[in-house]
């Protein structure tokens, strides 16, 4: 787990690197863009601003299926 000193040089402690902290948001946020648009890849990219194929390299980088969501 990452520390980081305070003023006191007392290390506070944090649960997540910022690299785990910024994928999980990622992850979080496309799964509430797929949901929002019950699995609609064109339309959750757009609402994201990003390209069709690039946001389809973030459903494979989370692991995620657009067919999920389909039937939410």
């Amino acid at each position: 787990m990452p520390a980081l000193l305070t003023k006191e040089n007392r290390p506070l402690y944090f649960p997540l690197f910022l690299k785990e902290a910024r994928d999980a948001f990622e992850k979080g946020y496309i799964v509430n863009l797929l949901e929002l648009t019950k699995g609609n890849v064109s339309r959750a990219a757009e609402l994201a601003g990003k390209y069709r194929t690039d946001f389809y390299n973030l459903l494979k980088k989370h692991h995620l299926k657009s067919e999920d969501f389909k039937n939410r």
